[in-house]
């Protein structure tokens, strides 16, 4: 976004932090996308998509349904942690006084 846009607040608060143009510098195995009912972890040969109940549906490279694949673990943890960095707790707290 910085060489794109020319934007100018740090990649790292918005995004991974990792450009998507610089493979050279920063070899990144996977991306991450989504929205406010999935999230999507793009690899290499795979596509994983997880919904927001936790339900997922692993897609080859030309995006045809895997029925029987298991999503790579410890990427989807690790793009479960990277996640959890733009969400905060008192964004989910609930009033149970009432």
């Amino acid at each position: 976004m910085e060489s794109l846009l020319g934007v100018t607040t740090p990649s790292k608060d918005y995004s991974s932090g990792n450009s998507l143009f610089d493979v050279v510098h920063n070899p990144q195995t996977w991306v991450m996308a989504g929205d406010s009912r999935d999230i999507v972890v793009v690899l290499n040969k795979r596509t994983l998509v997880v919904d927001k109940f936790g339900n997922y549906k692993v897609y080859d490279h030309n995006y045809q349904l895997l029925p029987n694949a298991k999503p790579p673990l410890s990427t989807l943890m690790q793009a479960l942690h990277e996640l959890k960095r733009f969400y905060y707790a008192e964004d989910y707290e609930f009033d149970v006084s009432s």
